[in-house]
């Protein structure tokens, strides 16, 4: 099963690529439809987290099951 968070814009995409990228986080980038794909459900979760909380991205993001 793919868990995959979805940006509604690509500015929303960046600041999470670009947080997400060096904290160890196993995860697929899929940049050209402004996803982000992981192997984890608990993983998409805690990114989740991160984008309503601490990155500010609350409304710009979709998980998608």
């Amino acid at each position: 099963m793919k868990m995959i968070i979805k940006f509604k814009t690509k500015k929303a995409y960046d600041t999470c690529h670009t947080f997400i990228n060096g904290n160890g986080f196993c995860f697929r980038t899929r940049g050209e439809e402004k996803m982000i794909e992981f192997f984890y459900e608990y993983t998409m979760l805690d990114v989740a987290g991160f984008c309503s909380g601490m990155l500010g991205l609350e409304g710009d993001f979709e998980i998608v099951v």
